[in-house]
């Protein structure tokens, strides 16, 4: 039997690929999410488009994906804050987004105000 934190992963990680796939427009290849404490991270395999790979490879352009990546965590920060509100009840502080170009993935990690634990012990 699963626990209540890893119903809630599995729950996220299927929340968020989907979102993924119809607010940023790519559907993920693999969405995975960790906890630890108060962090989780959310791995989106796959979804670097064409024009992105190539920026990178032009002078400056890991700099300026980053803070596009940057932009757009604010922008989705509501979107992103309803579905973990909905799902554990606990409030996002913060999103940091990391792309790793070698791998195609985009990394958030998300902050919140309590361990997730925490909120399915209460």
């Amino acid at each position: 039997m699963m626990s209540k934190v890893e119903i809630i992963k599995k729950e996220m990680e299927l929340r968020l690929a989907s979102w993924h796939e119809n607010e940023m427009g790519v559907k993920p290849s693999k969405v995975t999410v960790a906890v630890d404490g108060e962090l989780v991270l959310v791995r989106f395999k796959g979804v670097l488009c064409p024009s992105e790979l190539h920026m990178i490879q032009e002078d400056g352009g890991k700099e300026l994906l980053r803070e596009v990546n940057d932009r757009l965590c604010e922008e989705e920060f509501p979107a992103i804050s309803g579905i973990i509100q909905d799902l554990t009840g606990l409030e996002l502080l913060e999103i940091h987004s990391e792309a790793n170009m070698h791998l195609h993935e985009k990394i958030y990690i998300l902050t919140l105000n309590r361990p997730i634990q925490e909120a399915c012990d209460a």
